[in-house]
């Protein structure tokens, strides 16, 4: 594809109040630059330099762009110029868009470049949309069904005021055309400024064509330059992704309060409860329950898991297993199926196997558990010693009982049992039943002792 672009990014953002470059905020845990180079991508565009200021700069690396530091920054025409000093010369198209528009999805890119290429001879094609009045977008000037010019809102007479026609900010240039355009520009308006916008009546009073191409719904094409329009773009980008999921078979009872991000697998009959927040790349398998007040980071459910009112970070849960209400599931914990995870029960860097139940109020740690093991209320890894931490490895079928204490390193055998308020500060042998502090075995059942 002959076409490259060119994200404008250098913006100040001084309403936005914050020491971030703007197209850095995010929403639905993705920063605003991400939506449009993810939607050029999905275009077919793979070629994207961004304009920016130094400190933005630096942070374009994660992003696979190129980018190009405008200083000063003298207005959108002045951004191209410093960009095309810095690309070579092409027979081309280039792609103009902005950083701070994440709602622009890559229908509207796929459709300017449709449309530039079934027009031979164009110049340039721009997006046009219908937005109600007032607004601060520039005004469309129409010749015929061609454009003549834009006029920026704040240079507008009255009657310019009241057309509601209005420039959306994305542009398919010619790249010969648009080189010689923006060496013409300058400065003579209200924020003495370059405007990008002054090459359209450039290009059309030379004789170039110039033409529309339309948005459709306006919202689609609003950018973002305070945090209260940063919110009301989050909640339509919010609601994108919600009727996305429901159209492939997942039931979200609330959408307005359930928060998802991009890039989320989950699987058909799942059904969200609200309050329920899913992201980083988060999968979940068919059939699974979620919430109300679910909160799931990096997580990744087999089918048929219940999730209440619980959080799990960057953990894995196994088919049919149930979790809360009120656990935390964290730093890589890993449970297989049919576990059993009650309330206020805290799972961190373990694994545990088949048909565990942790049913309340316990910590467990650095530890594994085997097949078929019973954690009692109120019992603890101690995995810290005050240097490091140590493992506790809890063998199949034990029976730890309430409110125990386990020391690591530990490792407690298949079958074994601890007693109520146990601290165990030593290896249990398979089978063995141990109680008290420090626990100790207990007598074989019927055995008779020297005190006896």
């Amino acid at each position: 594809m002959n076409v490259r672009a060119i994200v404008l990014a250098a913006g100040k953002g001084t309403r936005m109040k914050s020491a971030r470059p703007k197209v850095l905020h995010e929403l639905c845990g993705r920063p605003m630059l991400w939506y449009t180079l993810r939607a050029l991508r999905d275009a077919g565009v793979v070629d994207i330099a961004v304009v920016g200021n130094a400190e933005l700069k630096q942070c374009l690396n994660e992003f696979g762009v190129r980018g190009i530091v405008q200083e000063p920054q003298l207005g959108t025409g002045h951004a191209v110029q410093v960009a095309l000093r810095e690309l070579p010369a092409w027979a081309g198209r280039v792609l103009i868009a902005y950083g701070d528009m994440p709602l622009v999805d890559d229908g509207i890119f796929s459709r300017i470049l449709a449309t530039f290429d079934a027009r031979p001879g164009v110049a340039l094609a721009m997006v046009t949309a219908r937005m109600p009045l007032p607004s601060n977008f520039g005004r469309v000037i129409r010749s015929g069904d061609n454009v003549r010019a834009i006029v920026e809102e704040r240079d507008c007479d009255e009657s310019q005021k009241s057309i509601d026609e209005m420039n959306a900010g994305v542009y398919l240039y010619d790249e010969s055309a648009l080189r010689g355009a923006v060496e013409k520009l300058n400065s003579i308006n209200a924020q003495s400024e370059y405007y990008l916008t002054d090459t359209v009546a450039s290009l059309a009073n030379s004789g170039k064509c110039v033409i529309p191409v339309d948005a459709g719904d306006y919202r689609n094409v609003l950018g973002i330059n305070d945090r209260v329009e940063l919110a009301q773009a989050r909640k339509e980008l919010n609601a994108r992704l919600c009727a996305a999921h429901m159209r492939e078979g997942v039931t979200i009872v609330d959408p307005e309060r359930t928060y998802l991000e991009p890039e989320l697998l989950i699987g058909r009959d799942t059904v969200i409860y609200p309050n329920t927040s899913i992201g980083r790349l988060s999968q979940i398998g068919e059939g699974c329950v979620l919430g109300p007040g679910a909160r799931l980071s990096n997580a990744k459910l087999a089918e048929r898991v219940i999730v209440r009112e619980s959080v799990i970070t960057d953990s894995r849960v196994g088919a049919e297993s149930r979790i809360g209400p009120f656990a935390h599931l964290r730093n890589n914990a890993t449970l297989a199926a049919e576990v059993k995870i009650g309330n206020f029960v805290e799972v961190k860097n373990s694994r545990l196997d088949r048909g565990v139940k942790a049913n309340h109020l316990a910590y467990l740690g650095d530890a594994t558990v085997g097949e078929n093991s019973n954690i009692g209320a109120g019992t603890i890894t101690c995995n810290y010693d005050g240097q490091q931490k140590n493992e506790t490895i809890i063998g199949r079928d034990v029976m730890i009982g309430s409110n125990t204490s386990l020391v690591a390193p530990l490792r407690i055998g298949d079958g074994a049992l601890t007693g109520a308020s146990s601290v165990v500060t030593k290896d249990v042998a398979p089978g063995e039943r141990v109680a008290g502090n420090p626990a100790r075995p207990l007598p074989e059942k019927g055995s008779v002792t020297a005190a006896d």
